[in-house]
């Protein structure tokens, strides 16, 4: 078993296309193919449903890539941490902790476009809760945190300490299974239907405090009530499709399930919330080369 087949079933299950994943991975699509099928041998398990377009994971395929994506990023944090100890030249490095739903979704392309205005940078992802990524950045382990923000919610990350620059929009939606005829299973906007039953990250995740705030602020919170919570985002995404319940997502992380039907928006616009995708940095404590970054940064976005 190869690091690059684990990689290439991440970048699969992000982007649902076979021709697509393996043009991020540099490589044709027919060795491609080869290496997910070789995955697949390995494990002894289907890791894809083919039956749908775009392609996506199995429940097995989906408890697998949750273990991948910790194994890279340990491999990553044990790297960092033998060069530390014992490296005598370190190559300019860069470490994002990003909050998991964007780790998934959002940061994979920002990251091309970084490494093309950073040629020569490596860089390391921690894929995190925002209190743990905000905690390595405090702690030294993170250099920069990618995360989730609305105005409600910035009293959470934003300090005298730190530094906040956006740099994408995403949107917060309310998804379904669908019916049959393609309308959602859970509709928001039949009052009857209340309360519905609520796929959530929990009372004490960013994204489902932001959530709660919304709700309360709009005085609907009558309208779900809560029957599982989660903080990874690919799980309760899972959870919607099976009809379990009716989930709030960013848009990024379901734009595959929404463009080929699996899931449906499931309620109106007054439903929706805008979410920016920020970056932080500490303020006083930027090493030489990550406050070229940040300045470059603002630069790129004025």
């Amino acid at each position: 078993m190869h690091l690059d087949w684990l990689k290439n079933l991440l970048l699969l299950a992000e982007t649902g296309h076979f021709s697509k994943a393996a043009e991020r991975a540099y490589i044709s699509q027919p060795a491609f193919s080869r290496r997910i099928q070789q995955l697949e041998d390995w494990v002894g398990l289907p890791l894809l449903d083919r039956s749908r377009y775009p392609v996506r994971l199995t429940p097995a395929g989906e408890e697998f890539a949750h273990t991948a994506h910790r194994i890279l990023q340990d491999l990553e944090r044990t790297k960092e941490a033998l060069w530390e100890a014992y490296g005598n030249t370190r190559p300019t490095a860069v470490t994002f902790a990003v909050q998991h739903s964007i780790s998934w979704s959002f940061y994979p392309s920002w990251l091309q476009e970084f490494e093309r205005a950073f040629s020569g940078v490596q860089t390391h992802l921690r894929a995190d809760d925002l209190g743990n990524c905000l905690k390595d950045l405090k702690e030294g382990r993170a250099d920069f945190v990618i995360c989730y923000e609305t105005d409600m919610s910035q009293q959470d990350t934003r300090t005298d300490q730190l530094l906040s620059q956006g740099i994408g929009v995403d949107r917060f939606i309310p998804v379904s299974k669908p019916r049959p005829d393609g309308t959602p299973h859970y509709q928001l906007d039949d009052p009857g239907s209340w309360p519905i039953p609520l796929l959530s990250f929990g009372a004490l995740a960013p994204l489902g405090k932001i959530l709660e705030q919304f709700l309360n602020k709009k005085k609907m919170g009558d309208a779900v009530q809560s029957v599982y919570s989660n903080s990874m985002g690919s799980t309760l995404r899972y959870k919607a499709r099976q009809g379990d319940g009716l989930a709030w997502l960013p848009e990024s992380l379901v734009d595959g399930e929404l463009r080929s039907g699996n899931l449906v928006v499931a309620g109106s616009r007054k439903w929706e919330l805008e979410l920016s995708i920020v970056l932080l940095c500490p303020r006083l404590t930027l090493q030489n080369h990550t406050e070229k970054i940040w300045e470059r940064i603002l630069e790129n976005d004025d």
